[in-house]
Parts: C-alpha cells; structure tokens; sequence
C-alpha cells in the first residue's frame, strides 16, 4: 500500500525516533511510505512553502492510507488528517499514551479514523499491524 505518515515537522521534533521506527516497519513490511522524509529532519525538505503543500496534496490524493503519530500539536498534522479524511481516506492516529492529545482528533467520530494510545514501541508496531491487517484481509 501508499501510505502517507504524517508527524510535525516545524511544530517539534521530540517524537523523530518514533516517526524512524513508524517510518522503518512500514517499510519492513512491504509498503511504500510516501513520505519518509518527515521522520528524518534533514532528507528531502522543500524551502519553497507552496511547493510543498502543492506536492503534499498531490501525496495524499494518491495515498491508500494515512498514518500519523499525534503526540506532539501540529498544525500542519491536523491539516493532513483533515484533508485525508475529507478525500475519504482511511486515518490511524497513534499517540503516546501520557500525552493529551486534541478532543478535534480524539473525539472524531467518523468511521475512517481510528485512534490508538500506546505505551511502548511493542504495543505502538502491534497497533500498527492489526491496522494494516484489516486492508489485506
């Protein structure tokens, strides 16, 4: 599958090594991340700010999915799951399980969007398994 991971970028990078293990086992399992740049600070970062959001769109409409980890406030993560879910994408929010997360992202109630705490990185790969396993089966 095309997936489309979402994390903040200018918002905050505490959570980067989390987005590298997202980032890694979706491609360990054999799908295409269409933006892997976004968990490493440094690869494939565009200046010009319409270039960018020109070609983000252009990923999310040719995405089947989108993943995004939440716990750090990004407005520009917001802007993806909204646009996500708007051209009836699938959304999986993963956040860290101590950290509160937005009621506009928690409290959503449309059947395309899941939301999962998680406490260790098991439990985060798990999540992101069954997910996955429920496009395949």
């Amino acid at each position: 599958m095309k997936i489309y991971f979402a994390g903040s970028i200018t918002g905050g990078r505490s959570y980067e090594s989390v987005y590298q293990v997202i980032v890694n086992y979706l491609k360990y399992l054999g799908h295409t991340v269409l933006t892997e740049h976004v968990a490493y600070q440094t690869q494939g970062y565009l200046k010009d700010y319409q270039e960018v959001f020109k070609s983000d769109m252009l990923m999310l409409n040719n995405c089947d999915l989108l993943i995004a980890e939440v716990s750090c406030p990004s407005t520009g993560v917001g802007y993806e799951i909204a646009s996500a879910l708007y051209l009836d994408k699938p959304v999986l929010c993963l956040f860290k399980e101590a950290v509160e997360i937005s009621s506009l992202i928690k409290g959503n109630t449309s059947k395309l969007i899941n939301v999962y705490a998680y406490s260790s990185e098991t439990e985060l790969l798990n999540i992101i398994k069954r997910y996955l396993n429920e496009f395949t089966e």
